[in-house]
């Protein structure tokens, strides 16, 4: 009894801390990703602070003045972003409202900024379409893109390109080959990348130059992987 009166006064002790609210279990971070830029006076966060989606937020560490919003949707949320330069990012977009994260039928796409929130470009669909249309002027890729390398140059000018694969699937919907590209993140222009791939490549790596140096193949249930040396 002495023990039981002891727990009752205890709980109903003035100043003990209320139960935390089942909700904050299920709410956002207000940081979920962080990175600096590649001269490290900018930092990039993806943020949900003040906002019922996730947008991308770049701060200025020399000056230390307020981040400035660069990116932010009201039906989707920003993820997975890269420096490109000093001055550009891209990212893709989740819909961190639905259990899979990706709305149905589509992707993440690819979309670039500038960090002081101008000059936003889509670069690749967040959808698929099952008829491929031809490309008109500089009009986002189709979905059947992924980005595959983010480059930062350590000396020269600064580039504004990545790599991304351009997909090939087959009759039954399997990946057969994925063919690289330059693409200009503020123009939307693409120009070949120049591999000499192997058949049925469905992946690749790349050194810190952009050069193609391993490629991955699946073809007939076995798979191999191809190394070449630089220029070779």
């Amino acid at each position: 009894l002495g023990l039981c009166a002891l727990s009752a006064t205890a709980q109903q002790a003035p100043g003990a801390a209320s139960p935390t609210p089942a909700e904050v279990f299920f709410k956002q971070p207000q940081i979920l990703e962080a990175a600096l830029s590649p001269s490290g006076r900018k930092l990039a966060v993806t943020t949900s602070q003040g906002a019922n989606r996730v947008g991308l937020a770049v701060f200025d560490l020399d000056t230390g003045k307020p981040p400035v919003r660069a990116a932010w949707f009201s039906d989707i949320d920003i993820h997975d972003f890269h420096w490109v330069n000093e001055e550009r990012i891209v990212f893709g977009v989740i819909d961190l409202k639905e259990g899979s994260g990706f709305t149905r039928g589509g992707g993440s796409g690819l979309y670039s900024v500038g960090a002081d929130g101008s000059e936003l470009r889509q670069l690749i669909e967040r959808r698929h379409h099952w008829v491929v249309e031809p490309r008109i002027g500089q009009k986002a890729l189709n979905a059947r893109h992924d980005l595959l390398r983010v480059l930062w140059p350590k000396g020269g000018s600064p580039s504004e390109e990545v790599v991304v694969g351009a997909e090939r699937y087959g009759t039954s919907g399997v990946l057969e080959q994925l063919a690289p590209l330059w693409l200009n993140v503020r123009t939307g222009r693409t120009r070949t990348l120049e591999t000499d791939a192997p058949a049925h490549t469905v992946g690749w790596m790349f050194d810190t130059s952009g050069e193609p140096r391993v490629a991955f193949t699946r073809h007939e249930g076995r798979r191999a992987v191809h190394w070449r040396g630089p220029g070779q």
